[in-house]
């Protein structure tokens, strides 16, 4: 059974960013912030699939809106507590920067599916 999850290009590069935080950042972070930050960023990306499972399954317009607008509000936090473990030097640039070319990418394609439902388009960018 294939997921729906699978057929918004979106999810391809959000299941990236995870793996890479998770992978790369995580595990490497002294125990205070990977109990703290670490935490908030992991349940920040698993819910991001919930959202991003709303939007695939669906199809009621404003629901989708409602959850791309959730969905960037996770990655809104994201970054900041991205931005934060870089400052307490717990992340490098390098890794840093590796992670918001990801989420960039994310919120602009997020940003253009917003637009292309207030424009009327009801189904978002597919893989195939």
């Amino acid at each position: 059974m294939t997921s729906p999850l699978y057929s918004l290009e979106v999810y391809h590069a959000m299941k990236k960013l995870r793996e890479y935080y998770f992978r790369v950042i995580h595990n490497h972070l002294p125990h205070d912030l990977k109990h703290t930050c670490g935490v908030i960023l992991l349940n920040l990306f698993f819910s991001s699939v919930h959202h991003l499972a709303v939007i695939a399954t669906t199809h009621d317009k404003g629901v989708k809106i409602s959850a791309i607008k959730d969905f960037l509000l996770d990655y809104a936090v994201i970054t900041d507590e991205i931005e934060f473990l870089v400052d307490a030097r717990a992340v490098s640039f390098h890794q840093a920067e590796v992670m918001y070319k990801d989420i960039i990418d994310i919120e602009e394609q997020m940003g253009a599916f917003r637009k292309s439902l207030k424009n009327g388009c009801a189904t978002p960018q597919s893989t195939e």
